[in-house]
């Protein structure tokens, strides 16, 4: 697929054109995207992209991968942040990504917990949601 952006700068950056695109119709947070120049190695944010020729051509590959490695991160905003980035991009009934989640219902932060039942009710059936949530409810 072809997205089309407007990039409000003289000389962009790989973040700008990240925000762009996380600010489309195609809504991949910043955390799932990797942005590609040819066949070399993602861009780094503060890389300036030259646009002297007009259009620049880009690959976004979409991946989990970082969002997967956050959810056991030190902060529970961090891991907050992944969730919610999951529930952006993770396929529906991915089982991978279900169990990624469910294991954040029994997160020591409430925001985190919260985070992951929202982004399991959007990524799981509703049968895999219940039984989620029935566990956590149990007697530890």
């Amino acid at each position: 697929r072809v997205l089309e952006l407007s990039i409000d700068a003289r000389r962009p950056t790989a973040r700008a054109v990240r925000q762009a695109v996380a600010k489309s119709q195609w809504r991949v947070p910043l955390l799932c995207q990797r942005l590609l120049l040819g066949f070399g190695p993602p861009l780094a944010d503060e890389e300036l992209l030259d646009i002297q020729a007009s259009p620049v051509e880009i690959m976004l590959v979409v991946s989990i991968e970082e969002a997967l490695a956050q959810l056991s991160h030190n902060s529970p905003v961090l891991r907050r942040e992944a969730l919610e980035a999951f529930m952006e991009v993770a396929p529906r009934g991915n089982r991978g990504a279900i169990a990624a989640i469910g294991a954040r219902l029994r997160d020591e932060a409430e925001e985190v917990r919260a985070a992951a039942l929202w982004a399991l009710s959007k990524v799981a059936d509703s049968s895999h949601t219940v039984t989620f949530v029935i566990e956590c409810l149990k007697d530890p």
